[in-house]
């Protein structure tokens, strides 16, 4: 029975109560309400990467631009199963403290330049917050390891303040200092490396295949309705600027903006001429 029990272990699931349950058993209970189904399953969020061409049709580091599932499918990497509660609210997710820079092996930064700034933003964040000693903390060391580096005093020091460990680098004293096979890996540029004009980028095929393929038709009414409701307090050539620029990515949306905008001019320009109007009555009745 145990040995059955091992064999299988990798297709079973367990609830809070330490029921066992299998994938088929887990689909099932997908059908269920969602106070029931939370008795018994665990929320998980599966880890997803996307492996580039070096043959791309759009700036690789460009924020508001995404990469297509469909030219470079999702490869699963791994998943994460919230398996309870904190214990503790204040020690388990107060004191936590989030930092893009701690790396596991065989993956590194890209030079994203808005990782590049957080890599250093999240640690100093967490030492105005938590203090200089914050991976000192249960919840941000590793199980089973102590914290070894150049940091002493402060508050948050759990332990021996790293004894009379010395506090500068170098030293003579075997204290922590750099692994080789952890350095960051060299990379070849080919051929020049400069500066140049990004205003000429293609910056509306994307939207175009977001609003064409991926919206459906109540979507796309939403979407239309929203950035017509956001432009409708700009000035008239602010507006004119930017529908011309919604058909720039499809007719269809930056006409549809347009009638939106048409109908909020028009009800705005009733409601001045309504208020013009009460304004005279009343310096007439004044008079």
């Amino acid at each position: 029975m145990r040995h059955q029990e091992e064999k299988n272990i990798g297709q079973m699931l367990w609830n809070y109560q330490g029921c066992i349950f299998s994938f088929q058993q887990q689909a099932s209970l997908k059908s269920m309400n969602t106070k029931t189904s939370l008795c018994v399953l665990y929320p998980s969020y599966s880890r997803m990467v996307v492996v580039p061409s070096f043959l791309l049709l759009m700036e690789l580091l460009y924020l508001i631009q995404v990469w297509s599932h469909k030219e470079y499918p999702l490869i699963p990497v791994g998943k994460l199963v919230l398996n309870r509660n904190p214990m503790n609210y204040f020690a388990e997710v107060e004191q936590l403290a989030f930092d893009p820079s701690n790396m596991p092996p065989g993956i590194e930064a890209s030079p994203d330049k808005m990782l590049q700034g957080r890599l250093f933003s999240y640690p100093d964040t967490h030492r105005h917050r938590l203090g200089a000693n914050y991976l000192q903390l249960p919840v941000n060391c590793p199980f089973r390891t102590r914290v070894t580096n150049y940091q002493r005093d402060g508050p948050m020091c759990m332990f021996d303040n790293q004894g009379g460990a010395p506090n500068y680098y170098p030293n003579s004293f075997s204290a922590p200092d750099t692994q080789p096979q952890f350095v960051e890996s060299n990379f070849k540029v080919s051929p020049d490396v400069s500066r140049y004009n990004s205003r000429d980028e293609d910056n509306v095929a994307q939207v175009r295949t977001f609003y064409t393929e991926v919206l459906n038709e109540e979507e796309r009414e939403r979407l239309c309705s929203n950035m017509a409701g956001a432009l409708k307090g700009a000035q008239l050539f602010i507006q004119k600027r930017m529908v011309e620029n919604l058909k720039a990515v499809h007719p269809d949306y930056g006409n549809r903006v347009q009638n939106l905008l048409n109908k909020f001019n028009d009800e705005a320009q009733q409601v001045n001429s309504n208020c013009l109007i009460d304004s005279w009555r009343v310096v007439l009745i004044c008079l």
